[in-house]
């Protein structure tokens, strides 16, 4: 009886062991990018105590910049900071505006 309860406990033991190894070297669920070649362009920012909802007053910028007056920030959700990304092009330039074709 000892022996099984113990060889139970093992299996159970290991196959607990085996669950959560998986689960901590899972791969994210999407990819950063839909070209992997444009993986090490693309940087990610974490912006704290962003508002999600609330009024937005667009007459002045300096009151919604950092979400809509009286939102919930996700912290407060127990989520962690907004986290947002913006990719960079390969090419010379490409960040900055298109200049209008007429002088």
């Amino acid at each position: 009886m000892i022996g099984r309860q113990a060889m139970r406990q093992y299996v159970i033991s290991l196959l607990l062991l085996l669950i959560g190894t998986s689960l901590a070297v899972a791969q994210p669920f999407t990819r950063r990018s839909s070209q992997m070649q444009h993986d090490g362009l693309k940087k990610t920012y974490e912006i704290a105590n962003f508002r999600l909802g609330g009024k937005y007053d667009l007459s002045d910028p300096s009151k919604w910049e950092n979400g809509g007056e009286g939102g919930v920030t996700l912290e407060s959700l127990g989520a962690g900071k907004l986290r947002t990304a913006i990719s960079r092009s390969a090419r010379r330039g490409a960040t900055r505006p298109m200049r209008s074709p007429m002088p």
